[in-house]
């Protein structure tokens, strides 16, 4: 019965993965946009049938801002700008 319970707390833990939320400021280059995007592809055996699962390959959400950005994915803003968001606010950009 312990284990049982055990168990069950892992597989709580499992399901409650939430995604990184990253505000990036000064952004050089879009390395971190681009490991928020990357996917993965897998085959998954159920019942005797088999479905493609595609998934994100890191929980991420990431806001790159510059000052002077020269890129479309990098919002051009000053930080000192943005508004202050309170903790139940995710913080939210205008693009």
């Amino acid at each position: 019965n312990q284990q049982t319970q055990s168990t069950n707390r892992t597989k709580k833990r499992k399901s409650r993965k939430r995604d990184i939320r990253l505000l990036e400021i000064g952004a050089i280059n879009t390395q971190l946009l681009d490991a928020a995007a990357r996917i993965r592809t897998r085959e998954e055996e159920t019942d005797g049938s088999s479905k493609i699962i595609t998934e994100r390959v890191h929980r991420l959400q990431v806001h790159s801002i510059d000052i002077r950005s020269t890129n479309p994915r990098i919002h051009q803003m000053d930080f000192f700008d943005l508004p202050l968001p309170n903790s139940k606010q995710s913080l939210e950009i205008d693009t």
